[in-house]
Parts: structure tokens; C-alpha cells; sequence
């Protein structure tokens, strides 16, 4: 959005300067007499000002308690069946730059009511991959399968939103594109689920993270049968990345999620397929159970709980057979951190 404000401003300034140009080449005997060429200099500057000051007077969302949305009825999270999800599947998907092949024959399997985790490291070609499959880039050949769009929501990676919007005007924006007929109820309901619903000011002065939950109620807001994230829970924190996971968690056998993530831990945490991305290739893909179970340690067991003398209890441990025992007492960093932030509110 910046860049397309800066090169709105670049192209009024062109025509003004060309304007102006004109204007100074212009013989003065073919001018009106009763403006002068200064006159006229003045009526150019006037004349391209005038639209710029009339859009941002005009042209902004109205504020203020004619504004204000009615309280949720419901949860939004409510709205979707309690069985439903649209099927997920490419084949022999490809797509490259110039030499530089990013996909390299991708077959997808995601199962309708899933929660779905694409993993791979950075540049592993999980962008590109969801942007073939949402459409915003053609692939080199393959085919993919998905429902009609308008059962589908989308995240990107960067959620672009127009800065002087509030959230609810965009949110409200995205409703009426999509459709929904209960705008305000939905637009509430969208607010109350990313916690934004007090938040009055502009798009362009809410935080990264704020910013990103905002993305994610757009995708939600009329119930798509399919949800495609991109990076959903980058730039949060602790607390507002588990309420995410537990929204996305939510809608398991409800909708179909497909989310893309470098975090093991958010796919361990929600997900019950996963594919891994490397190469270009799928180099697995499965339940987590038949994944763990492939490539995983299957004698590896985690415990977590409360033990008043910790080295005793490694020591009983090892006297009963365990090996490779490895004890931390000062517990989670991220859950420590949570804590200590709901203790601040």
C-alpha cells in the first residue's frame, strides 16, 4: 500500500510539473487577460491539490459512535458446521524462475475437516506454493483441486490492508465482498475473536502482531469451507500466538485448515497432518502419528510434572531402566512468559 501511495504522489507531481511547464511556455498574448500567467500558475496548483484534500476529507471512514457494532450474540467460531471442510489436493505441481526450479512436482493430500501443517525451513518455497494454490501465480504445469473461491479464506504472509481503514471498517468491507448477509453481527463477532474490538484508530497505527490477527478474523469472517494461512502466527506473542493456535485448533472437523509454519511446536500442537517441504519436494507427508511413527525415536517419552526433589527423581529414574535422562526444573520460558503477562492485566 505505501508504494502505491508513493507512486500516486510521484504522478501528481508530474502533472503538475508538466502542467506548469506548459503553462510557462505559453505565449502570453494566448492567455485570458483578466487571469494572467500567474493567475493560471495559481489555478494549476489549486486545481491538483484540490483532489488529493477532497479524497482524504471525503473519502475517509466515518468514526464515532454511529460506528459503534452491536455486542457478539454469538462466537464466530459458532457459525461454522459442525461437520463440514472442503478437500485439499495438487499433483505434480512445479513451478520455477527462470533456472531456479522452487516446486518440484508437489502432491498434496489434505484431508476435508484437517488441520493441516506445511513445514519447511525459510525459502523452502512454502509462499510460492500457497500462491499457486490460491491463484496469485501460475505454476509451470501440475494440477490443483479446491473448492469454488468463494469458499475459501486466505491469509498471506504480509496482510496488506488500506491504512485508514479501522478494523472494523475492513472487516465490514470484506463481509459485503464476500457476501455475508448479517454484516455487523459478523464484523462483532470477527472483532470479538481477535480481540480488536476496542480499537478504534487506523490499520496504518496498529502493531505487526495486531495487524496480523486482523488478517486472520478476514479469513474467518464468512465461514469458508476451506482456510489457507500463510505464517499465521508470525509476529505474535506468547499469549496471542496460543489463542491463535486454539481458534485454528477449533475449527477441526468443522473446516478444512491448511497453514503453512516453520514452528514444530504450532504443528505438534494442532495439527493432525503435516508435509515436509525440502527441495522442492514433499519429503514426507502424513498423520503425525505415521510420521512420528516413520522417522521419529518411537522409545523417546516425554513427561511434564512437579517434583519437590528433582535430582531424587532423575536417580529413581535411572534405577528403574530409563536411560538418557535429562530433567529441567525452571519450566517453559514462553509459559512463564504468559503467565507473567495475564498476571500484568
Amino acid at each position: 500500500m505505501i508504494y502505491a501511495a508513493i507512486t500516486l504522489a510521484v504522478a501528481q507531481v508530474t502533472l503538475l510539473v508538466v502542467a506548469l511547464t506548459v503553462l510557462l511556455r505559453t505565449p502570453t498574448d494566448r492567455l485570458s487577460k483578466g487571469l494572467g500567467r500567474w493567475g493560471w500558475a495559481a489555478v494549476v496548483i489549486v486545481a491538483n491539490l484540490i483532489g488529493p484534500i477532497l479524497f482524504l476529507t471525503l473519502g475517509r471512514e466515518r468514526t464515532g459512535p454511529a460506528a459503534a457494532l452491536p455486542a457478539p450474540a454469538g462466537h464466530l467460531i459458532d457459525r461454522f458446521p459442525s461437520t463440514g471442510g472442503a478437500p485439499l489436493r495438487t499433483r505434480a505441481l512445479r513451478k520455477s524462475f527462470r533456472d531456479h526450479v522452487v516446486l518440484d512436482g508437489v502432491d498434496l493430500d489434505v484431508p476435508a475437516g484437517s488441520i493441516y501443517g506445511f513445514l519447511g525451513p525459510n525459502g523452502s518455497g512454502k509462499t510460492t506454493a500457497l500462491r499457486v494454490i490460491m491463484g496469485f501465480a501460475h505454476a509451470d504445469s501440475g494440477t490443483v483441486d479446491l473448492p469454488a473461491r468463494a469458499d475459501i479464506g486466505h491469509l498471506p504472509d504480509v496482510p496488506a490492508f488500506d491504512p485508514w481503514l479501522s478494523p472494523a471498517g475492513y472487516l465490514r468491507l470484506a463481509a459485503r465482498l464476500s457476501g455475508v448477509d448479517d454484516v455487523e453481527e459478523r464484523v462483532a463477532e470477527a472483532l470479538d475473536l481477535s480481540g480488536l474490538r476496542h480499537v478504534r484508530r487506523p490499520i496504518g497505527g496498529l502493531s505487526r502482531g495486531m495487524r496480523q490477527r486482523l488478517g486472520i478474523a478476514q479469513a474467518l469472517i464468512h465461514t469458508p469451507q476451506l482456510i489457507i494461512l500463510d505464517e499465521p502466527t508470525s509476529a505474535l506473542d506468547p499469549i496471542a500466538r496460543g489463542e491463535v493456535l486454539d481458534t485454528i485448533a477449533a475449527l477441526r472437523g468443522r473446516a478444512t485448515v491448511f497453514f503453512s509454519t516453520h514452528s514444530m511446536a504450532d504443528v505438534e500442537r494442532v495439527c493432525d497432518h503435516a508435509a515436509f517441504l525440502g527441495g522442492g519436494r514433499i519429503i514426507a507427508a502424513g498423520t503425525l502419528t505415521e510420521l512420528v511413527g516413520r522417522y521419529g525415536d518411537p522409545h523417546q517419552v516425554t513427561a511434564t510434572f512437579h517434583s519437590p526433589d528433582a535430582a531424587r527423581t532423575g536417580q529413581l529414574l535411572e534405577d528403574a531402566g530409563f536411560r538418557d535422562v535429562h530433567l529441567t526444573t525452571a519450566g517453559r520460558l514462553d509459559a512463564a512468559f504468559a503467565t507473567a503477562l495475564e498476571g500484568s492485566r
